[in-house]
C-alpha cells in the first residue's frame, strides 16, 4: 500500500509539474510580474551570476533549453522552474515564477484609490484588459448577478445583495500566485503593498503546493486554485472608490 501512495504522490508532482511549466513552451512570449524587478542569470539558480535586472512588464522569450528543466525552485512562497530566456538579445536564465502571461496594471483605474480596496480595481483590469464574449448576463433579485465572460476564458462576476458586495475574477490556465503578483501590481502606495503583505496567509494542500492565499484585508480577499482556473473574490460592504 505505501508504494501505491508513493507512486501516486509522484505522479502527481509530475502533473503539477506540468500545470507549472504549460505557458513556458519554447518561443513563447511572457511578461515579468516582479514588481521589484527579476534577475537573469548566468545559469539556474538564485546564487548564479546577475547578468542584468528586468523591470516588471517586461517581455521575455522562452528558448528551448535542457541545462534547466527540471530545476525547480521556492522563492517569497512562490513555486517555479528556472527557464532561458531571451531579452533584447541576451540570454540567461530566470525564475518563471514571476513570469505571467497576464497584462500587468497600467491604466489609472486598475490601481487601487489608497484604501485597499480590489473590487473596482479589478473590475477596472478586467475591462481594460479581456475581449467581452458578449454583453454581460444579469440576475436581478435578492442577489444581483452581473456575470462578464471573456474571449481570453476568463470570467468577471458581480453580486450585491443588501448587505455587501463581491467581485469575483475566475482566471483561466493561471495559479495562485501568478494572481497574487496581479493583485499587488494594483496597490498603487508603499504603506498598501505592506500590509497586503503583511496580511496575506499562504495555505498549502497534502503536497505542499500553494493552493490558497488569504488577504486579510478590511475587505478581504481570497485566491483560490480550482483545476486549472484560479479564482479571486474580494468581499466589501461598498462598491467602487467613491462611495
Amino acid at each position: 500500500m505505501r508504494t501505491i501512495i508513493q507512486i501516486f504522490a509522484v505522479a502527481c508532482l509530475l502533473i503539477i509539474h506540468v500545470q507549472l511549466s504549460a505557458s513556458n513552451l519554447p518561443n513563447a512570449t511572457l511578461t515579468v510580474s516582479a514588481s521589484s524587478g527579476l534577475n537573469m542569470r548566468t545559469v539556474p539558480g538564485i546564487n548564479s551570476k546577475i547578468i542584468k535586472k528586468l523591470n516588471v512588464g517586461d517581455q521575455v522569450t522562452i528558448i528551448h533549453d535542457e541545462l534547466g528543466l527540471g530545476y525547480t525552485d521556492r522563492i517569497d512562497w512562490v513555486d517555479g522552474e528556472w527557464i532561458l530566456i531571451e531579452h533584447k538579445d541576451d540570454l540567461g536564465y530566470v525564475f518563471d515564477g514571476f513570469l505571467t502571461n497576464l497584462p500587468i496594471p497600467e491604466e489609472d483605474d486598475e490601481f487601487s484609490c489608497l484604501d485597499l480596496d480590489l473590487s473596482s480595481s479589478i473590475e477596472a483590469y478586467s475591462k481594460n484588459n479581456f475581449t467581452p464574449q458578449a454583453a454581460p448576463d444579469t440576475i436581478m433579485g435578492s442577489i444581483n448577478i452581473v456575470s462578464h465572460k471573456y474571449v481570453e476564458g476568463h470570467t468577471l462576476i458581480q453580486r450585491e445583495t443588501y448587505y455587501d458586495y463581491r467581485t469575483e475574477l475566475e482566471l483561466t490556465n493561471t495559479n495562485v500566485m501568478e494572481a497574487y503578483h496581479i493583485l499587488y501590481a494594483m496597490l498603487g502606495s508603499k504603506p498598501e503593498k505592506i500590509s497586503f503583505v503583511n496580511k496575506s496567509t499562504f495555505i498549502e494542500d497534502e503536497l505542499g503546493m500553494i493552493r490558497r492565499v488569504q488577504i486579510n484585508l478590511e475587505n478581504p480577499v481570497y485566491i483560490t486554485k480550482k483545476e486549472n482556473k484560479t479564482l479571486i473574490k474580494v468581499l466589501n460592504h461598498k462598491s467602487g472608490c467613491n462611495l
